[in-house]
């Protein structure tokens, strides 16, 4: 009210590209100050239209092009080579996507807000808000300090509440809907694994990514490997503790000495509880395939409660 404001619009191309503004005091709002503003508009206009126009629909032709890619609408390197062809611009590789999001998922404007953030502090990107996720293909070399580049994005990140998943590197552009679901996953899955991170690596998570579709599709009596049932069975009915011993010891990968010294008893004790294992479960524990089933069903069962988070 004491500092009432004259706005004026810059035009490129009858499309309105930005704004300026008058700051005045009360009373100073006069035909000739109006003149001057439609003066600044019109110089700030034809300014724009000189130097950031070309930027501006360089940036289209990118949010295009990664629009086509990420929404799987480009199939054969030919289609590539035309957009390579009729385009100013083509990412170099090696390619990473970034998947970000935020406690307010459900708040677009916030992602819209962090993409354009982003834009500046880290140029080297093309973004697309998908779904309540911002992604973003970053592409060309990594800076060479790749520690300082990582703390920059965290504090980055940080200053929105905000966390992200990371593929691994490729090469390929036709591949990237699958590093596209590395990036959701490590996202996705590192939130709920290590809350309170800014930065997921998918290499981190790829395990628990791999294994996830497994516990949320299969019943549990079909991965569970029936020796834990069968010595889970037996320690309820004899007061035993067979199935902690055996789980410490495949977790050590069968190395004696090491299960003996977390299981804090002798290491003939530890010998004669495998025997007995293996005896009641009719098995062999450093057969491979055996080995391997038990591993797994360990850690599936470890990450069940986990995952059903995501």
């Amino acid at each position: 009210e004491n500092f009432p404001k004259i706005l004026g619009v810059m035009r490129v191309n009858d499309v309105i590209e930005g704004y300026v503004v008058m700051q005045c005091q009360r009373g100073e709002t006069t035909e000739e100050r109006m003149k001057v503003m439609s003066v600044i508009q019109e110089t700030c206009s034809l300014l724009l239209k000189d130097s950031n126009f070309a930027r501006s629909m360089g940036l289209a032709y990118q949010r295009a092009f990664v629009n086509e890619l990420f929404n799987n609408r480009i199939h054969s390197q030919e289609q590539l080579d035309i957009w390579k062809r009729g385009t100013r611009f083509f990412p170099d590789p090696p390619y990473r996507i970034i998947a970000v999001n935020t406690n307010n998922s459900s708040e677009k404007n916030v992602l819209s807000y962090i993409s354009k953030s982003f834009q500046k502090a880290f140029p080297r990107q093309i973004l697309l808000i998908q779904q309540n996720i911002l992604y973003i293909l970053h592409h060309g070399n990594p800076p060479d300090n790749t520690d300082a580049a990582f703390n920059k994005l965290c504090t980055f990140l940080s200053q929105f509440n905000a966390h992200c998943g990371v593929s691994n590197a490729f090469d390929n552009l036709l591949s990237i809907s699958d590093y596209q679901m590395q990036a959701t996953d490590a996202m996705k899955i590192g939130n709920v694994l290590n809350a309170g991170n800014q930065v997921y690596l998918y290499e981190d998570y790829c395990l628990p990514a791999i294994m996830m579709p497994c516990i949320k599709q299969i019943s549990k009596n079909n991965y569970i490997s029936p020796i834990i049932t069968q010595l889970r069975e037996y320690d309820e009915k004899h007061s035993t503790d067979f199935l902690t011993t055996l789980k410490v010891y495949i977790r050590n990968l069968c190395n004696t000495s090491d299960s003996a010294d977390e299981l804090h008893i002798h290491r003939n004790t530890l010998l004669y509880r495998i025997n007995k294992i293996e005896e009641l479960t009719d098995s062999y524990l450093k057969d491979y395939h055996t080995f391997m089933h038990l591993m797994l069903s360990f850690y599936i069962e470890e990450s069940a409660k986990l995952f059903t988070q995501i």
